[in-house]
């Protein structure tokens, strides 16, 4: 995707996140030969994929206890367990 398109689509969706506590990110494979700007954001699985949904992705990362996951937005609704969190942080 374009980075002017993905720059638009995250303001808006920045904006939807004003009434919850968050920050940006910067997430990509292991690597970082690929990279993009995200926000981690304190809300529940549920809304995680509720607004993934609204801004037409495909998945969402999501958190609990230190361990990362990757949510499907999709109507298969998979759940992938990726790991600790911290192993992924540089």
């Amino acid at each position: 995707m374009p980075y002017q398109y993905n720059f638009v689509k995250n303001q808006h969706l920045q904006q939807s996140l004003n009434c919850y506590s968050w920050t940006k990110v910067l997430v990509g494979d292991q690597q970082f030969s690929w990279s993009e700007e995200s926000f981690a954001v304190a809300i529940s699985r549920q809304k995680a994929v509720a607004l993934g949904k609204q801004y037409q992705q495909n998945a969402v990362y999501y958190v609990e206890h230190g361990e990362l996951f990757l949510l499907s937005c999709l109507k298969d609704k998979t759940v992938k367990h990726l790991g600790k969190l911290v192993e992924r942080c540089v």
